[in-house]
């Protein structure tokens, strides 16, 4: 049984926030079964990243 996206996006702003970081969530969508898309932003090297989900 996979999570559903509510609930992993929680765990993963928690993960966050634990590790001295700010996470948000920008918008919503479906909060079951919605896609995740993380940017990660470097604020010492001004980069940033983006991430999602894979399976496979």
């Amino acid at each position: 049984m996979l999570l559903s996206t509510d609930v992993w996006a929680g765990a993963l702003i928690r993960r966050a926030e634990l590790e001295g970081a700010y996470a948000t969530v920008v918008k919503k969508g479906d909060a079951r079964g919605g896609a995740v898309i993380v940017k990660a932003y470097n604020t010492s090297e001004r980069t940033a990243r983006l991430f999602t989900e894979a399976t496979g």
